[in-house]
């Protein structure tokens, strides 16, 4: 079993400005911690708001021990090693 991976979901090109600054600081946290990362883009749950997407996780992620989800615009700092200890040493 893989230990992590980090997912978001970006449908229809959503926000581009945005997630070209969001999507780096995903992908270097994620290495940081030890975890894959995933772009979910594709549409399981048509009719339902995009949010639903992240339920695509349930099947995704049966190969990992931990499933992270962050929204597309979520913003951090990944040098303040935030969950390092989490991921790597609990596994």
């Amino acid at each position: 079993m893989k230990k992590a991976c980090l997912y978001t979901v970006i449908i229809d090109n959503w926000n581009p400005e945005l997630c070209s600054i969001t999507v780096p600081l995903m992908r270097a946290w994620a290495k940081m911690i030890g975890a894959d990362f995933k772009i979910i883009d594709t549409v399981k749950f048509p009719g339902w708001p995009p949010n639903y997407e992240r339920f695509q996780v349930h099947e995704l992620g049966r190969d990992y021990f931990w499933n992270i989800v962050m929204d597309a615009d979520f913003v951090f700092d990944p040098e303040k090693q935030i969950g390092r200890a989490s991921c790597r040493e609990r596994v």
